[in-house]
């Protein structure tokens, strides 16, 4: 069990960095009256698009064969 969910948590990691390079999270940080705040935000539409382009490059190679 305890594999099994250090296996996720390195899957989460890969996924959120691979989502933060190609632009999919986007974080900042503000400072307001002395209160520091962070703003996670996501980009649906960025995600949405690099997934059908990678369905369509793997059909492209799956046809292909």
């Amino acid at each position: 069990m305890l594999r099994f969910l250090g296996f996720l948590l390195v899957l989460s990691a890969v996924v959120a960095a691979i989502g933060y390079y190609r632009g999919w999270f986007h974080a900042e940080s503000h400072d307001v009256m002395g209160h520091d705040s962070v703003t996670l935000s996501v980009d649906k539409d960025k995600a949405t698009q690099d997934k059908n382009s990678a369905e369509q490059q793997l059909q492209d190679v799956t046809h292909k064969n």
